[in-house]
């Protein structure tokens, strides 16, 4: 494989010891053009990336050897991630399209394509767009079983309950949980003015939510539509993750730096410092053991 001697793109690795702070471990060179996502595979030994230079990769996170390499894409690759299985990637693209590789190809729709998961026990492919929509295809078939409309605003990203039960969504300034097997909205916060900071689910099913004008990061029960635990955080978080035991947050407190919150205590433990353009993604590892960021530095950096 060639490597650009003047333009570097890399993957960083990096890991989480009992004590809070973290070094760099390794650099993973091989993407030819900025990295716009990055994530770990379910058993925490591989990475899946997606680039700007079409193709989507995947990395040995032990030894940052480069795996596979997916070529088709007539376009920027924005989103790549692994089964539950751990034994198909599903890619979106600006070409509008979806691909499962080892399995096939979709055309979407006639919008580009600003979110994609697995549903939770793979049968299903589901993306959201930029002409209003949420859909459902059956992987089998490819069949588009599911089609959710939005009539005010295009949904930016959205994520599956651990349990596959609910669906989390966001627009501009909007943030629904919805039943995915009916749609039906069980919580809804339209904040006009503001945009959504911070919103996922953590591993035991729990949202992480946050908005432009608080300075905290909140836990939310879904069921009972109910808030558990606050941190105060004197910085504009742009995204955070939680680590899987919800003692740890990860947010991204500047375009470049990563920082490390004690959810207990709420204080802060640790700012990373080593990207020098935009984050795009970060993620941890399913045992709670490395952190990986990318950006627009054309880097992926795991940390520990």
């Amino acid at each position: 494989m060639r490597y650009d001697s003047e333009i570097v793109h890399s993957i960083k690795i990096f890991g989480i010891k009992q004590t809070p702070y973290l070094k760099q471990l390794r650099i993973i060179i091989g993407h030819t053009s900025k990295v716009n996502w990055v994530k770990f595979s379910p058993d925490g030994t591989k990475l899946v990336s997606a680039s700007n230079d079409k193709t989507a990769c995947i990395w040995d996170v032990k030894s940052g050897e480069l795996l596979r390499t997916f070529v088709g894409h007539g376009h920027c690759v924005t989103r790549a991630e692994f089964s539950s299985s751990g034994n198909t990637i599903v890619t979106c693209s600006n070409d509008c399209t979806i691909a499962l590789w080892d399995v096939g190809k979709f055309e979407s729709c006639s919008a580009e394509i600003n979110d994609i998961h697995f549903s939770h026990n793979d049968n299903s492919v589901i993306a959201c767009a930029d002409d209003n929509t949420l859909r459902v295809w059956e992987i089998n078939s490819g069949k588009l079983v599911q089609l959710y409309v939005f009539k005010d605003h295009e949904v930016l990203r959205f994520q599956i309950s651990p349990r596959g039960e609910y669906v989390l969504f966001l627009t501009c300034f909007e943030l629904h949980v919805a039943r995915l097997s009916s749609g039906e909205r069980i919580i809804s916060m339209k904040r006009p003015g503001e945009h959504i900071r911070i919103a996922q689910f953590c591993s035991d099913g729990t949202l992480l939510e946050s908005f432009s004008t608080e300075q905290c990061i909140v836990t939310r029960d879904i069921a009972q539509n109910k808030l558990l635990e606050k941190v105060q955080s004197p910085n504009t978080h742009l995204f955070a993750k939680c680590s899987p035991d919800k003692r740890i947050i990860f947010a991204r407190s500047s375009f470049k730096d990563i920082e490390m919150w004690n959810f207990t205590t709420g204080e802060p433990t640790q700012r990373l410092i080593g990207h020098f353009d935009a984050i795009t993604n970060i993620d941890v590892s399913p045992n709670g053991k490395l952190l990986v960021s990318s950006s627009q530095d054309n880097t992926i950096r795991l940390w520990g």
